[in-house]
């Protein structure tokens, strides 16, 4: 099995000009692949610990996450030259383009228009935003799932999902504001409300091309209109269920 490595700048425009090119995973020139993804002059080799990974089919979303957090656990005992495991440019995007070997999507524009976007590369100039960090990490299809089994565990609804490049509309909108995201119970209550346990419910936002009243994105303005008065980040599951608009409780019970 290869060693985990980190991209240097160099390596992620090549990357992204390669990615430009490959309009399906047929199209894929495993040749091209295999030099961009160990050739030194487009990466290094971990100085943290030797890692190695298998690029193979994951049934999960958070089977994806589940095996990169147990495999990158040893760099949680070091303190990693581009900061924070999440803020890992380098690292997150060579993953990306290795695990790219699963992506069997079977429609070639979908492929390639993810491909050329934030979707596997965490790019470097990106990272050095501070103010756009958390949106481009969670756009990063292995990332974004990193980051959700870390803080709320494996066993999370949206997780169960497949294909490993698709997030669900409820995740992308718990990973696109990171005050939800680190909130004490707006997290707990989605998935209570917007899911059975296993997968998102169905029409939770939309019904017939309108939104709900009882959407998860009216949730998401009821709730920046409830922090004027209330501290709604720091709140329990209950006692934001209790403050909710009637047609919440008229739809949920509560």
């Amino acid at each position: 099995m290869p060693s985990v490595r980190r991209f240097n700048r160099q390596g992620i425009a090549r990357a992204r000009e390669l990615l430009e090119h490959w309009a399906s995973p047929d199209a894929v020139d495993q040749d091209d692949l295999q030099q961009l993804l160990s050739d030194p002059l487009y990466s290094t080799p971990l100085q943290e610990a030797d890692i190695e990974v298998e690029c193979r089919p994951f049934a999960s979303r958070g089977e994806a996450a589940g095996y990169l957090s147990t495999k990158l656990a040893p760099l949680a005992d070091f303190a990693s030259r581009a900061g924070p495991i999440e803020d890992d440019w380098g690292l997150w995007s060579w993953l990306g383009v290795f695990h790219s070997c699963d992506l069997n999507d079977p429609r070639p524009d979908t492929f390639r228009r993810s491909k050329t976007k934030e979707g596997y590369l965490f790019d470097a100039e990106d990272a050095s935003d501070a103010s756009r960090t958390f949106q481009r990490r969670t756009h990063h299809y292995l990332l974004s799932a990193f980051l959700i089994h870390r803080a709320y565990g494996g066993a999370l609804p949206f997780l169960s999902r497949r294909p490993v490049w698709s997030a669900t509309h409820l995740e992308q909108r718990i990973l696109g504001d990171n005050r939800i995201f680190n909130s004490v119970g707006i997290v707990p209550l989605l998935i209570r409300l917007y899911t059975d346990g296993i997968e998102p419910k169905t029409n939770i936002d939309r019904t017939r091309g309108r939104l709900t009243p009882w959407g998860v994105s009216h949730f998401v303005r009821v709730l920046e209109q409830l922090e004027r008065t209330y501290d709604v980040y720091g709140m329990e599951p209950e006692a934001l269920l209790d403050i909710l608009p009637r047609e919440f409780k008229d739809r949920w019970g509560g």
